[in-house]
């Protein structure tokens, strides 16, 4: 009956005021149903509804949903903006206090780790410029949840800020498209520009609904930020996995054990491309390396990127621990689809398969797609991309110069082609470790007769380059010197094949002692290879 009453009371208070004995009390009522988010003890977890709209000069709006996770007492936060059909286009992840990372699509298919913030949390009231568009306005909108940290979102707290500022005025009314829900609206100019801000609230709970906010510019440019609540429970420690903290491109997340939550189902990163075609294999292993790189590669990660003969890829890596490699296998699943990619990730320290995945002791068997389709990958979409001024330096190869290249089945022959297309630099080189080496020379041995067939496709990848005889270049200050394409052509072509003989000599007596990496005699190929790519 009371609830009725003030319902009828505001229905007849349409003028503008400042902030009277109904309001002040409304609206400790609406901060009083919502203190459970803010005093909660456990993790909490938060869905809703999100519409950002440009409404003048030009109507654009977009439709986005919002996931939060926030768990205060061990300082831990993350969130999900995605649109409608669940592509993640913003995402921040705070596994503890002192670390963060962002994933923000407008500016790249990449996670960045960045510093905690340490100044004052700027209300997303304050973020309008005059003549914003729908991008910037989408900017601003990512930029507040970043600030917010690891605090649960609460309309009714923030409504009851903004109220708290001078100038503010304040109205309080029954909605009249929806007769079960009371409407509070506050305004006030800032900078020219009229904010203004309606809360929704459930007239029986008082707990918040929707919260808008919206900008009204003096030259008449006008935008929307509209926020309406979905989900929101405290959960059991127990029951959230502290995956759900850790950066893994948000596009996988399994939340919780015991209880669904309202998550939207994943969806490809655009810059998949499905298709055998080279240069749709080298766009996604591009996308692939500078994710893992901008994950942050840990100093035990070695990891490759192979073609499979169906236009698939392979990934095959070594990394420290277990949850590293889940880390990487739930990041790789979430980019690409599952029938698309291949993965081998084995033990750094053992060189096996983690106990898991592998009971046995056993070698693992070299899958027939790995075998022939790592040199492939490796010289067809690097070396022919030098050749073809696909600028690799600048995409794939700069990512590769961080992230150590290794392959468990093929690891010295990965290596030799590393070196030789991508013109490893000393300190890189330097970073191997000495068990690291040993593997290489042991896995030589092991797999010797794959190393024989891509010995074979190294020649035929190169060959072209023996009959390369088109333009000159000066080429003076490389050594060895050379007058002309085709004379540095035809070197870089004399020493694969000799390197290609060391690699066939193997096949036969597989029990033979293995050279050595540094003793295939790769440096000069290399120089040359990164004088031929820089003066083409």
């Amino acid at each position: 009956m009371a609830v009725l009453l003030v319902g009828i009371g505001l229905e007849r208070l349409r003028r503008v005021s400042p902030p009277g004995e109904p309001e002040r009390r409304l609206l400790s009522l609406a901060r009083t149903s919502e203190r459970w988010l803010i005093e909660g003890s456990g993790p909490l977890h938060q869905t809703f509804a999100v519409e950002v709209a440009q409404i003048s000069p030009s109507r654009q709006v977009k439709q986005r949903q919002l996931e939060v996770w926030s768990d205060p007492r061990n300082a831990r936060f993350a969130l999900r903006l995605s649109d409608v059909s669940g592509q993640l286009e913003f995402g921040e992840w705070a596994p503890a206090a002192e670390k963060k990372y962002v994933f923000d699509r407008s500016r790249g298919p990449a996670i960045v780790r960045v510093s905690e913030s340490q100044g004052a949390e700027t209300g997303l009231r304050h973020r309008y410029a005059s003549r914003a568009n729908l991008g910037s306005i989408e900017a601003h909108f990512a930029e507040w949840l970043r600030d917010r940290r690891w605090r649960p979102v609460s309309f009714s707290a923030d409504f009851a800020e903004f109220c708290s500022e001078d100038d503010v005025r304040l109205r309080l009314e029954k909605s009249g498209s929806e007769s079960t829900v009371l409407r509070m609206s506050a305004s006030r100019i800032m900078d020219g520009v009229r904010v203004t801000l309606t809360l929704d609230l459930d007239p029986r709970t008082h707990q918040a609904r929707r919260l808008e906010i919206r900008w009204l510019a003096e030259d008449g440019a006008e935008a929307l930020v509209q926020m309406t609540t979905g989900k929101a429970e405290i959960l059991d420690a127990a029951s959230m996995q502290p995956a759900v903290f850790q950066p893994d491109l948000g596009l996988r997340v399994g939340a919780l054990r015991s209880r669904s939550t309202s998550a939207p189902s994943p969806a490809p990163v655009p810059a998949f491309r499905e298709g055998p075609g080279s240069e749709r294999v080298l766009e996604n292993r591009i996308l692939i390396l500078e994710t893992l790189h901008r994950m942050g590669a840990d100093d035990g990660d070695e990891i490759a990127i192979g073609r499979r003969p169906d236009g698939g890829l392979v990934l095959e890596g070594i990394v420290g621990t277990a949850r590293r490699r889940e880390q990487i296998s739930s990041l790789i699943e979430g980019l690409l689809p599952k029938d698309a990619i291949t993965m081998h990730i084995l033990d750094a320290e053992t060189g096996w398969p983690f106990p898991e995945s592998a009971p046995s002791r056993r070698a693992p068997p070299v899958p027939p797609a790995t075998t022939a389709g790592i040199g492939q990958t490796l010289l067809g979409g690097a070396v022919s991309a030098y050749l073809d001024k696909q600028h690799l330096e600048e995409t794939t190869g700069h990512y590769l110069h961080r992230i150590t290249v290794a392959n468990w089945s093929l690891m010295s022959e990965a290596w030799a082609l590393y070196r030789l297309s991508h013109a490893v630099l000393p300190e890189e080189e330097a970073r191997l470790s000495p068990a690291f080496r040993e593997r290489l020379g042991r896995l030589v041995t092991e797999h010797s007769g794959s190393l024989s067939l891509h010995a074979r496709q190294l020649l035929s990848l190169l060959e072209p380059l023996q009959i390369e005889a088109q333009g000159t270049s000066s080429l003076a200050s490389c050594t060895p010197p050379a007058s002309n394409w085709q004379t540095t052509a035809g070197s870089i072509f004399e020493r694969a094949k000799r390197f290609s003989r060391e690699l066939q000599k193997l096949a036969p007596n597989p029990s033979s002692p293995a050279p050595q990496p540094d003793s295939l005699d790769l440096r000069d190929i290399r120089s040359e290879l990164t004088c031929l790519a820089r003066d083409r």
